[in-house]
């Protein structure tokens, strides 16, 4: 990533608070707020370029809920970028003008736009604007995600499976991250 007054923790100055609501089952079987919380991981990116946090992740799908054993592994276990059969909920706020490297994860990665404007870019060099609610579906693609705001940050929330049998032109397609692999190590 590049560019930008670095961002020093998640929430990024000048973005809302996210706020985390598991919901769940109290003793006579209705549902309740379990946990009303800011999130259990979050972590400085790319030296200060971006910050990210993950509100929940699972190991597998389908997820057991018994004896809320989901919501003590996602306290308990900062993910990987993707579980092989899981999911991971992760919100990025990137810094005033930053851009990631191209970079690509063998996954389905689900990624909706909060705050500002994002450029997606891929490396066949197209590009789209990403305004608040917009939504892209990469399914393996090698995306770059640019904050084209000079003076305030983005947020953008990705929900990330993990996928099988991505190909392109005849090939097998790999991970790969980039600079970005020692984020998710």
């Amino acid at each position: 990533m590049s560019q930008g007054d670095p961002v020093t923790f998640f929430t990024a100055p000048g973005l809302p608070s996210q706020h985390r609501f598991i919901v769940g089952h109290n003793e006579a079987g209705q549902s309740v707020f379990l946990i009303s919380d800011k999130g259990d991981h979050s972590a400085i990116m790319a030296e200060g370029a971006a910050a990210q946090s993950i509100p929940y992740s699972t190991e597998a799908v389908p997820i057991d809920l018994t004896a809320d054993q989901d919501i003590v592994f996602a306290q308990r276990t900062k993910p990987p970028l993707a579980y092989p059969t899981g999911s991971v909920v992760r919100t990025v706020d990137f810094a005033p003008g930053v851009a990631s490297n191209l970079h690509r994860s063998i996954c389905v990665a689900y990624g909706i736009v909060t705050n500002s404007v994002l450029q997606l870019s891929l490396d066949s060099g197209e590009k789209r604007l990403m305004y608040p609610r917009g939504v892209s579906v990469n399914r393996a693609g090698m995306p770059c995600w640019r904050n084209v705001a000079e003076s305030h940050p983005a947020r953008v929330v990705f929900v990330i499976l993990e996928a099988t049998n991505a190909t392109a032109a005849g090939k097998q397609l790999e991970t790969d991250l980039g600079y970005l692999a020692k984020e998710y190590e």
